[in-house]
Formats: structure tokens, sequence, C-alpha cells
């Protein structure tokens, strides 16, 4: 109970300085993580439009748990708007860029483009599961886990390393939890994204 208190108070500590530091900021920000289609998909398409960004690397379970929410996030410059999840995020560019044929086609929503997004989340969604049960189960899942979740990471910052190193085991439970890591589930998950 302390320790989850006491996450609820750092989380709320960090929403309000983030959000105060961000109201100066005029750069456009890509809050990314270790390994992640979902991120790669707005590194992708910032660089095709040629869009300049800079990007803040995180240990992506901190951010679920401390703040609330998962990366990636593009944090919009001027303002203290931050954008969460890979669909969203798309939809914003192409809003920025949709006058722009040129530049912002490829990122026009069509039936065929949004259930191809959908298939392709679902994949990665299957696989991580199949990761995570594997990571779990395996003698080394300290070392595993701690590396997925960006300790060794030099772009990571040194709270969010030591935070990590602490509340390692605990969050291990809670995606366990979550994501309902069982060798039933990661073995359903490893023949869905197969199939």
């Amino acid at each position: 109970v302390f320790i989850l208190l006491s996450l609820a108070g750092i989380r709320t500590i960090l929403v309000f300085h983030k959000l105060a530091q961000r109201a100066e900021d005029k750069r456009i920000i890509l809050e990314s993580l270790t390994v992640s289609h979902y991120v790669e998909k707005i590194r992708w398409c910032l660089d095709y439009l040629n869009v300049p960004y800079e990007e803040e690397e995180n240990s992506g379970i901190l951010g679920l748990f401390l703040l609330g929410r998962t990366v990636p996030a593009l944090k919009i410059p001027g303002s203290a708007t931050s954008i969460g999840n890979s669909p969203e995020i798309l939809r914003y560019l192409y809003g920025e860029h949709c006058c722009d044929n040129k530049k912002a086609d490829f990122l026009r929503p069509t039936p065929e483009s949004l259930a191809l997004e959908k298939k392709f989340d679902k994949l990665w969604f299957d696989y991580r599961a199949f990761a995570y049960y594997v990571i779990f189960t395996s003698p080394i899942v300290d070392t595993w886990e701690k590396e997925v979740w960006g300790l060794y990471q030099p772009g990571v910052p040194e709270w969010q390393k030591t935070i990590l190193k602490i509340g390692s085991p605990l969050f291990r439970k809670l995606v366990t939890m979550k994501l309902n890591i069982t060798e039933e589930n990661g073995m359903k998950r490893w023949k869905e994204a197969r199939s």
C-alpha cells in the first residue's frame, strides 16, 4: 500500500511538473522507449514528413504506472498538450499536414489503411504478450525485464533507472495481471501472431 501510494504521489508531482515546463517549450518532442513498433511508426512518419523533433527516451513501464499513459507521446510545442497512442498521433499529423498532398497523402485515413493499422497493432499486442511470457518465465528474468524496460539505454534518465531497479518485481506483477501473462495465454498469443 505504501509503495502504491508513493507511486501515486510521484505521479501527481510529475504530471504537474511536466505541464508547467511544456507551456514555454517550442520543441516537438517524441517520447519513446526501447522496443516498440508504436514508437517506430511515429518516428518514421515524422522523418518522412521532415518534421524537426527531439526524442526523449523513457522507461515505458514507468510512464504507464507513474504518468498513467503509455509511450509514444507527442508533445505539441508551446502548450501543455501531449498526444498519446500512435493512432491518435497519426491522425494529428495528418490534420497538421493534410493540405500538402505530397507530404501527407500516405497518412490519409482510408478504410483499408485503418484496417491494416488495426491488424498490425493486434500483431504487436500478441507478440508483446508472448515476449513477456518468455521473459517472465526465464531464469534471468531480472536482467531481461530491466533490459527491455530501458535500464541500459543511455537516453533513459537516471531517476527512472533507479525506480526501475527497485520497482521491477512490482511492475512484473502488475504487467502479469494486466496482460494475463500465463503459459496458456502466452502460447495462444504466439499462435494468433503467427496466423
